[in-house]
């Protein structure tokens, strides 16, 4: 067996361990995650979290040559190098309420993915990551006139599971270079083609198209449970206390679709004391992208248990079923999911400065799990980062903080939960680093993120989240051996 054949064995074996071990994990425990699917989790990155979440016209380059970007396909053709992208959440939350506060923690698997390059003009990218997490236990209480005091207990967990496999393509790579070779070959004839800086631009924009698909297998299980419970009056039980129980396992196949372009300005015309109009290269070329994206609103299988009874309590918290008022099993519909949209905007000076802005908006007010979700609404996301390195190359004393990225950036996102007249916005702040990792041309990277946000207010009597989240990515990287790549000797 050939030493490129054992590293992919070596990967696929560490990548289907930890995929095995984010199954069945629950890294939310926010009581928003009680509607619908739960909250649904980024889908990007830890290098890209750390920058604001702006993923929608990031490319793999220069600046980030072996940072995979699996969230908008279009960017997996830039993939030139194989690349292994291990990452963990460490999540700590402040719940605050009108009777105080309460701390969560909890740390869990986020993703693992393996991308690599498909010939000269195209890349793929396959993994699995959460689509969704619920986790809450929550409790709530009523005074009834002529009842007394009722108490409402909430439970949920689980959720649903991502495995992916995405490619992306550059169809028209190389349209610039043939668009010089056409001018080359009728440079002597009598009706030469002519440089035309606007037909150069096209090919330019051409030569940077780059066009993305992603198939994503999800599965799962979303575990519901509600009790109320009634006091006693006067010594004697009135009303049995019920107990609702549903499970609702998603099976299906949805999809992604994405584009990006760019154009690189490498010279300026100016007009010399002469008014001789001449032109100067940049010493920073100056580069202009452009990106969509978009979710589809694929339909999936929902299969669902509901069980409804009324019971006693025991005098140690023990359940006496009294009779059952509705007992559906493996019952079976369908949803569709929501559509998702959206685009992006990068600015490149050089090899150091990189900056991105991503809208998106997601048609979630439609969107129904077994029945109508009243509260969801549409969801609205601005995000903004910055890429910095000062010197990508840097050899010497103190070159090693020179090669360091530097990441920040900043989100918005409108929620798609409205509770009383109040809309659930999810706001947050970022920062991160990219660390450098191996010695001469093996090249791996420890990126490093911080996210300090909020999730909802506490007006309404509704509940606030104030939470710091860490996110942790390892990319591996074999630059020498060139995984995937063809040789001629072993």
């Amino acid at each position: 067996m050939s030493h490129i054949q054992n590293k992919f064995l070596v990967a696929l074996v560490v990548f289907c361990n930890l995929s095995i071990i984010s199954f069945g994990q629950s890294s939310s425990f926010s009581p928003y995650s009680r509607y619908g699917l739960g909250d649904i989790n980024q889908r990007a990155n830890a290098h890209i979290m750390g920058a604001g979440g702006a993923f929608i016209a990031l490319q793999p380059d220069t600046l980030m040559p072996i940072l995979l970007n699996q969230a908008n396909p279009a960017a997996l053709a830039h993939i030139r190098l194989a690349a292994l992208d291990l990452g963990i959440i460490a999540d700590r939350r402040l719940f605050e309420t009108t009777n105080g506060i309460i701390k969560k923690r909890t740390v869990n698997f986020n993703y693992a993915m393996l991308g690599f390059p498909i010939r000269k003009n195209g890349g793929a990218c396959f993994g699995v990551m959460p689509y969704s997490t619920v986790g809450y236990n929550m409790e709530s209480k009523t005074d009834v006139s002529g009842i007394g005091t009722i108490t409402n207990q909430y439970q949920g967990s689980g959720g649903v599971n991502k495995a992916f496999i995405g490619y992306g393509i550059l169809p028209f790579k190389n349209a610039v270079i043939n668009y010089y070779k056409a001018i080359s070959k009728t440079a002597n004839s009598e009706q030469p083609i002519l440089l035309s800086k606007q037909k150069l631009a096209v090919n330019k924009l051409l030569a940077n198209l780059s066009l993305g698909a992603t198939a994503n297998y999800l599965f799962g299980t979303v575990e519901q449970s509600t009790r109320i419970i009634f006091p006693t009056v006067g010594g004697q039980l009135v009303y049995y206390s019920i107990q609702r129980q549903r499970d609702i396992g998603v099976n299906g196949i949805t999809g992604q679709l994405g584009l990006q372009t760019a154009y690189t300005i490498d010279s300026v015309s100016y007009r010399d004391t002469s008014k001789v109009k001449r032109s100067r290269a940049l010493l920073d070329k100056v580069k202009f992208s452009f990106g969509y994206y978009m979710a589809l609103n694929n339909t999936v299988k929902l299969t669902y248990d509901a069980l409804v009874f009324n019971y006693v309590s025991g005098s140690l918290g023990s359940q006496f079923p009294i009779d059952t008022a509705l007992d559906e099993q493996n019952q079976r519909t369908s949803t569709a999911l929501p559509l998702e949209q959206g685009i992006g905007f990068g600015f490149k000076k050089g090899d150091k400065l990189h900056i991105l802005l991503d809208a998106a908006v997601t048609n979630w007010k439609n969107f129904k799990l077994i029945d109508p979700i009243k509260e969801f609404r549409n969801s609205y996301r601005l995000a903004l980062g910055v890429h910095y390195i000062p010197e990508r190359a840097a050899a010497g004393n103190g070159a090693y903080f020179k090669r360091i990225q530097y990441r920040l950036g900043g989100f918005y996102n409108t929620g798609i939960l409205e509770l009383k007249n109040t809309s659930i916005v999810q706001m947050a702040a970022t920062a991160g680093l990219g660390l450098p990792v191996g010695i001469g041309r093996r090249s791996s990277i420890v990126n490093l993120g911080i996210e300090r946000g909020q999730v909802g207010t506490s007006n309404n009597n509704l509940l606030k989240e104030n939470y710091w989240r860490i996110n942790i990515g390892l990319t591996f990287n074999a630059f020498e051996d060139r995984w995937f790549r063809k040789v001629k000797y072993d």
